[in-house]
């Protein structure tokens, strides 16, 4: 029976000791990622203030991967109150910015064919009158 009791005994103490060293390595990984992999990402750099990406929390990775909807608030606590509008298709026609290019395109192109077509006008009335009149 002494051998069974001490067998009782290790499993009772190395129950509480394996999920103890279990929590500190599975934290040493988190912290090695967040230092090699989030601090030294260089597309999470913000230039304007010079600030590189910094880990303030070794539950970054579980909380990475929840996120599907980013709400902000009025106090502009994510957007900085910053928030322009750049375009909306409403029935198929586009306002906004995206419009405004494509309106500026077709007016360009509309007046380059416009101008091709004078100069095409007036070359052939211009030549018509030279054969016309053999004065000139």
């Amino acid at each position: 029976g002494s051998w069974l009791v001490q067998i009782i005994r290790f499993i009772i103490l190395m129950a509480q000791a394996v999920p103890i060293s279990l929590y500190v390595s599975l934290e040493t990984v988190k912290v090695a990622q967040c230092k090699l992999l989030y601090d030294r990402d260089r597309a999470m750099y913000y230039a304007p203030e010079d600030v590189p990406c910094t880990s303030r929390t070794t539950t970054l990775n579980e909380e990475l991967g929840q996120v599907q909807y980013v709400l902000s608030d009025k106090t502009g606590t994510l957007t900085q109150n910053i928030m322009g509008f750049v375009w909306v298709s409403i029935g198929g026609k586009l306002y906004g910015q995206a419009a405004q290019q494509q309106q500026q395109q077709q007016q360009t192109a509309q007046q380059a064919l416009a101008a091709a077509a004078a100069a095409a006008n007036g070359d052939a009335s211009h030549g018509s009158r030279t054969a016309a009149d053999p004065a000139k």
